[in-house]
C-alpha cells in the first residue's frame, strides 16, 4: 500500500475532526491557509490527512490547542510515526508530515499560539536576540539579510555559554571567542569570516551601550586579512551569457520568471537581493526608469533597459500569481504568500547554468554583476558612470575593475626591462 490511504479516507478524517470542537477552528484555518498560499487539491489533501493525523494523536494524549509547538511535533516524528498502529489515515513516512506540520506551526506563530516551553537559559537568549536585532534594525539599519547573518553567528556563540549557563557577556573571556572564530574559519572564505567577525563586533558594541564593558572582548576579535585588488573578479564572456540566457525554457511560468531576474542580472548588474526586493512601483513604465533599493537603504534612479522591460512585462502578464503582494517576483509554487529572498534568485541561476554546463565557471550570481562591470569598463564607460550603476558608495570599490581592461593597461605598460625599446 502506499504511504496514504484512498483519496477518501482523509476527507473522511477531515469531517470527523471538524465536528469536534476542540480542534474544528484550527482545522478551517489551516485549509482556508493552504488554498489562499496557492497549494494544489492533491497536496491540500496529503497535508490535510498528516494534519487529522497528528489531531487524532494530540487527541488520545489529551493535548490542547495551546500546547502544540516545535518540541510536541518532533516527538510525534520521531517517537509516535516511525510505530504507528493507528487507524491508517496516513502511512509512517515523514516526508508529508513533517511539512504540513512545519505549515502548522507557521500558522500559530503567526496568531501568536504556540505555547513556549523553553529553559530558562533559552528564553535568556532568544530575549537577548530580539533585542540585539531591535539594535540592528532601528538603530544600524541594516538590511533584513545582513541582520540574519549577524544573528545566525551571535546565536550560535551565545548559545555555547547557555548551555554552561553563564549567558552573561561580562562573564565572557577573550579567549572563547578567539576560540570561537578559530572554529567557524574552517572551510570558510576570508569574505564569509570578515560579516562573522563584523557581526561579533557589532553585538559587543550593541552590549556596551548597555554599560558593559566589552573593549577585551572586541581587541580578542582577528582581523581577517583581504588584501584589496589581490586577484582578478570572475567574469562570464558575453557567449557564456548568451547561452545561459538560452538554457531558460520560457514556455514555463516559472521560466518567464527566471529569465525576467536573469535580465535584471545581466543587463543591470543587480545584486541579488535587490532583484528580491523588487517592488511594481519601482517601476515608471512611462519614464523607463526603475528604483533599486541597494545596501545601508540606499536608492538608486536607473534607466530601465528595452530587454528588461519586455522580459518583466512578459512575467507580470503571463506567469505572475494572483497573491497580495506589490513584490514582482513571487514564488512559483507554495507557499505562494512567502516572500522571495536571494537564495532563490541565486538557485534559479544556478540551476540555469547547470543545464548549459556553466556550474563551475556560475557559483553565484556575483559573477553576472562583475560581467556587466568589466564590460562597461571595456567598452570605455567612465568609472564615475560604472560606480553609479552598480551603486557603489567609493570609487575604490570599483577599481578592481580597472585590472581586466586589458587594452587600456597595455596602452601603459611600461617595457620589460632587458627589451628592446620602441
Amino acid at each position: 500500500m502506499s504511504n496514504y490511504v484512498l483519496v477518501d479516507s482523509p476527507r473522511r478524517a477531515y469531517e470527523e475532526i471538524r465536528q469536534d470542537g476542540a480542534f474544528a477552528p484550527l482545522v478551517s484555518q489551516y485549509v482556508s491557509r493552504l488554498f489562499d498560499d496557492g497549494y494544489l487539491a492533491s497536496t491540500r489533501i496529503r497535508y490535510v490527512s498528516a494534519l487529522s493525523h497528528f489531531l487524532r494523536w494530540l487527541k488520545c494524549h489529551d493535548y490542547t490547542t495551546a500546547e502544540i509547538d516545535t518540541r510536541l511535533v518532533r516527538h510525534y516524528l520521531d517517537r509516535h510515526l516511525p510505530n504507528c498502529d493507528c487507524v491508517p489515515l496516513c502511512g509512517r513516512s515523514r516526508v508529508n508530515p513533517t511539512t504540513a506540520l512545519a505549515r502548522l506551526l507557521d500558522m500559530l506563530r503567526e496568531q501568536g499560539l504556540t505555547c513556549s516551553r523553553l529553559s530558562a537559559p533559552e528564553k535568556a537568549l532568544e530575549a537577548e536576540i530580539a533585542a540585539f536585532d531591535h539594535y540592528l534594525r532601528h538603530i544600524c539599519g541594516l538590511t533584513e539579510d545582513t541582520r540574519a547573518d549577524y544573528l545566525w553567528v551571535v546565536r550560535r556563540f551565545l548559545r555555547q555559554h547557555v548551555r554552561s549557563r553563564r549567558a552573561s557577556v561580562s562573564k565572557f573571556k577573550p579567549q572563547e571567542v578567539r576560540t570561537f572564530v578559530r572554529e567557524c574559519s574552517v572551510r570558510r572564505k576570508p569574505i564569509s569570516m570578515r560579516s562573522l567577525a563584523s557581526g561579533l563586533r557589532s553585538y559587543f558594541r550593541f552590549k556596551a551601550l548597555e554599560g558593559t564593558v566589552v573593549e577585551p572582548l572586541i581587541q580578542a576579535i582577528p582581523r581577517i586579512v583581504r588584501w584589496r585588488l589581490s586577484g582578478l573578479p570572475r567574469t562570464l564572456t558575453p557567449q557564456e551569457i548568451r547561452q545561459l540566457h538560452r538554457a531558460i525554457d520560457r514556455k514555463r511560468p516559472r521560466g518567464l520568471r527566471d529569465c525576467a531576474m536573469l535580465r535584471c542580472l545581466t543587463d543591470l548588474g543587480l545584486r541579488a537581493a535587490e532583484v528580491a526586493r523588487l517592488q511594481v512601483d519601482d517601476i515608471d513604465w512611462r519614464a523607463g526608469t526603475v528604483r533599486i533599493r541597494g545596501k545601508g537603504r540606499r536608492v538608486t534612479i536607473l534607466p530601465l533597459p528595452r530587454t528588461v522591460g519586455a522580459a518583466v512585462a512578459e512575467y507580470l502578464r503571463r506567469a505572475r500569481p494572483c497573491v497580495d503582494s506589490r513584490a514582482v517576483f513571487v514564488r512559483a509554487h507554495a507557499p505562494l504568500k512567502k516572500p522571495i529572498t536571494s537564495k532563490t534568485v541565486g538557485m534559479a541561476i544556478r540551476e540555469a547554468a547547470a543545464r548549459c554546463g556553466l556550474p563551475a565557471r556560475l557559483r553565484g550570481t556575483h559573477v553576472l554583476r562583475h560581467s556587466v562591470a568589466t564590460l562597461l569598463v571595456q567598452r570605455g564607460t567612465p568609472f564615475k558612470l560604472v560606480a553609479d550603476i552598480l551603486g557603489h558608495r567609493s570609487l575604490d570599490t570599483t577599481a578592481i575593475y580597472a585590472k581586466v581592461d586589458l587594452p587600456a593597461l597595455r596602452r601603459v605598460a611600461l617595457p620589460w626591462l632587458g627589451g628592446q625599446q620602441p
